[in-house]
């Protein structure tokens, strides 16, 4: 992120917060999913973990992707941006933080930031990986579309982490 932001790509945040980047781009996959895959009369909702030290950020991302950009691009298909709930009081929220730390560890190691670890443990959140892959929603980067997007997509592109090709046969699932 740092040789391709300055954070100053994005009207509305700073693009070198990864959490905003990722809320913004959350926005974008999620809304494009519900208006290409459930239809168009389908909305979507956005539930985050309470962070309260970006509540601000937030409300400013939500508040430009829906009224501040081009009617064309504006996020229309997704009604509640942030409804924020405590993880630790909320199983299904409790299940996703278990997927999202199975990925970030089969990220890790098929990045080469876990090489120290044994073999058994690799080839675990690789089998991990192997449950959640089928289940994405898209395993590839969306480009948002607008005026603003001309900055912030090769941002998006060069700090967007994907598994190597051919990851399935490299750890044997």
């Amino acid at each position: 992120m740092n040789d391709t932001a300055d954070g100053t790509e994005h009207e509305s945040f700073n693009c070198l917060v990864p959490y905003l980047l990722g809320f913004d781009y959350l926005t974008t996959l999620v809304n494009e999913h519900v208006r290409s895959k459930l239809g168009k009369s389908a909305r979507g909702i956005i539930i985050i973990d309470e962070k309260e030290q970006f509540e601000a950020d937030v409300a400013c991302i939500t508040r430009f992707r829906r009224f501040e950009v081009t009617r064309a691009h504006r996020v229309k298909h997704v009604v509640e941006f942030s409804y924020s709930i405590d993880s630790r009081k909320h199983p299904m929220i409790q299940l996703s933080d278990l997927v999202v730390f199975c990925t970030k560890k089969f990220l890790e190691v098929d990045q080469g930031h876990r090489d120290e670890w044994p073999d058994p443990a690799k080839h675990f959140f690789a089998s991990c990986y192997n449950r959640i892959h089928p289940r994405l929603i898209k395993s590839t980067i969306i480009e948002q579309a607008g005026r603003h997007a001309a900055r912030i997509n090769p941002v998006i592109q060069a700090s967007a982490l994907l598994p190597r090709l051919r990851w399935k046969a490299h750890y044997g699932v």
